[in-house]
């Protein structure tokens, strides 16, 4: 049986909302072909994880104080990363961490970083 190849996700901003805000956030994919998910609101670890009515873009509301964070690899499985597959409560400070480390990652070599 052939091996299935994942199509690569091109780099850019992915905007994720569905309909009962269950997987709000957005994603970010390098050319290295790893991306950071970001989620917030309801079902996320994060400060609004509770909130099914959030309001996004409302400048009266605000969105999350932090947020949920995974890496993922360009094979589509989550990286380890920080204790675990998924980072609870990240600060806007620990999110440009993680998206700078993830930009750093060599392109499909497990998670190392470039030297």
């Amino acid at each position: 049986m052939p091996k299935l190849r994942r199509k690569k996700k091109p780099s850019g901003l992915w905007v994720r909302v569905s309909e009962d805000n269950s997987n709000t956030g957005f994603q970010i994919t390098f050319d290295n072909g790893y991306t950071v998910s970001v989620g917030i609101g309801w079902g996320h670890y994060c400060s609004n994880k509770i909130d099914k009515d959030l309001n996004v873009g409302n400048p009266n509301y605000p969105d999350s104080d932090n947020c949920e964070t995974a890496i993922i690899k360009p094979n589509g499985r989550f990286l380890k990363y920080k204790n675990g597959s998924v980072q609870s409560y990240q600060t806007t400070e620990e999110l440009a961490e993680t998206i700078a480390y993830t930009k750093s990652l060599e392109p499909n070599n497990y998670g190392r970083v470039k030297n």
